[in-house]
């Protein structure tokens, strides 16, 4: 219908909602689901999904950033990306550790607080970074091996529900609560 008066008199006069002819009156009939439980199952579903898309970013940028790291074939830079990925992930668990701690003081953290052992870590990590130029290529691929050893036994040690909370945490992006 147009506002310039197209349709009959009888269609103005004729109550808005269900068509009379094609409405049902029989009292016993009931929807099975209403347009709200629709609705609210539709945005459930979008609040999950986003909460799902936001998990995955989050997990992808980690990554991404850590496999960024490693992308030299200067053995001292990879030793600095291992060093780099292990602080992150522990800072990742609440473990706190100074910007500038060494190898052994790395350690000693994991070690007091998820009682795992990084020596042998904190050795080659050492040797990777100070070590003479000619050993620090053998002592950087070392790092790289045993910080996988170390990382998949702190994994070990942990809840799930602390490992998902480390996913989820910003710290080591280098966003710290006060």
């Amino acid at each position: 219908r147009s506002r310039s008066g197209g349709g009959s008199p009888d269609d103005r006069d004729r109550p808005r909602g269900l068509d009379p002819l094609t409405a049902r009156d029989d009292p016993g009939a009931t929807p099975t689901t209403t347009a709200t439980e629709g609705e609210g199952l539709r945005t459930f579903g979008l609040i999950l999904l986003a909460i799902v898309g936001i998990v995955a970013a989050l997990w992808l940028a980690k990554v991404g950033r850590r496999r960024l790291r490693y992308l030299t074939d200067d053995p001292r830079r990879v030793a600095a990306a291992v060093r780099a990925e292990l602080v992150d992930y522990l800072a990742d668990q609440r473990v706190a550790l100074a910007s500038s701690a060494t190898p052994a003081e790395i350690s000693s953290a994991m070690w007091g607080s998820l009682r795992v052992d990084g020596d042998r870590l904190a050795a080659v990590l050492g040797e990777a970074r100070y070590g003479p130029a000619g050993e620090a290529e053998y002592a950087a691929r070392s790092a790289r091996r045993e910080l996988r050893t170390v990382l998949r036994t702190v994994r070990r040690r942990l809840s799930l529900k602390r490992r998902f909370r480390g996913l989820l945490s910003l710290r080591s992006f280098g966003l710290r609560s006060a």
